[in-house]
């Protein structure tokens, strides 16, 4: 679809007035309406440095460790449901500078409190996201502690 799209939209050369994206050229329009469509590639970095296609039940769930004794009740404890396509809306809207999508979800290698992800852009820029699961305690006191000591 989007291959079709493109050959047919590029051959003019007028610009398009689209409610709610202002003037744009048809290939401006082509590149936003494949984008918008398309889901970005899910991976999951692994300890040895290589990355592994995942599913979208996999960003919720904690697969790094596993435990001797209640493991259903540890994993449980570290179990995140978000809305994805929410965060991935807002890491495009934080980004500006003419991203339109996002078109790559790496779920770093996961620690004990936390979910990262490495968002990567239409346009090569990358955002970092970090969700804290639900055994990391109350939200602002776990931000304001990493806040307080990271160094970039």
């Amino acid at each position: 679809m989007c291959a079709f799209l493109l050959k047919h939209i590029r051959k003019s050369s007028t610009a398009l007035a689209v409610q709610g994206m202002g003037v744009l050229s048809h290939n401006q329009l082509a590149t936003r309406l494949c984008t918008a469509t398309t889901k970005p590639a899910l991976r999951q970095a692994l300890d040895d440095g290589s990355e592994q296609e995942i599913g979208e039940a996999d960003l919720f769930r904690y697969i790094r460790y596993r435990w001797v004794s209640n493991e259903s009740e540890k994993l449980s404890m570290r179990y995140r449901s978000f809305n994805v396509q929410a965060l991935l809306d807002a890491a495009v809207r934080a980004v500006g500078g003419g991203a339109t999508s996002c078109i790559k979800v790496l779920k770093c290698v996961e620690g004990q409190y936390n979910k990262a992800f490495i968002l990567t852009m239409d346009n090569h820029v990358e955002v970092f996201a970090k969700l804290p699961n639900p055994n990391a305690g109350p939200q602002f006191f776990t931000t304001a502690s990493e806040v307080a000591t990271r160094n970039f």
